[in-house]
């Protein structure tokens, strides 16, 4: 996820050691740069398991971690995508929650009834995609169908 700072991070490790391969050392600073990184992005419940494993694919793809910072920008997002933790974290959830509600209040429902068709948005957007990276490609089709059940739901109408 942030690219830069991982190649940073391993060029550091690198300089550190003529030792080859992974020190416990270098593997436990790498870890603890991606956590510090990704923390706010992926949230503290998957953020340990994200970044061991951002760790351990670095090392396979670059067993002597003086190579480490000869990663790509593709091979980072290969990397990225193998270790992108499948669901909604609950930063997602929240935020998601949070943006639709507020344009739902400035569309003129009250709390409740953007709370209410919120969390019908999110339940039938998670249940299609549980895999929130790929809700960016859901066809506006597709979100007008399950909008209008949702503004059932929340008018009091079965969906």
């Amino acid at each position: 996820m942030k690219f830069t700072l991982i190649i940073l991070a391993l060029a550091l490790l690198a300089g550190c050691n003529d030792q080859k391969g992974w020190s416990e050392g270098n593997k436990q600073s790498f870890i603890k740069s991606c956590i510090t990184d990704n923390r706010s992005a992926i949230g503290e419940k998957q953020v340990n398991q994200y970044c061991d494993c951002m760790q351990k694919k670095v090392q396979e793809r670059y067993p002597d971690y003086r190579d480490a910072d000869k990663l790509t920008m593709s091979q980072n997002l290969d990397i990225t995508d193998a270790c992108a933790l499948k669901g909604w974290s609950d930063n997602e959830k929240t935020a998601f929650m949070n943006s639709c509600s507020e344009t739902r209040q400035s569309m003129g429902d009250n709390k409740e009834q953007a709370v209410t068709y919120c969390d019908c948005m999110m339940q039938k957007i998670q249940a299609k995609y549980p895999d929130v990276t790929k809700t960016g490609s859901i066809p506006n089709e597709e979100m007008t169908i399950m909008a209008r059940e949702c503004i059932r739901l929340r008018k009091g109408s079965n969906p």
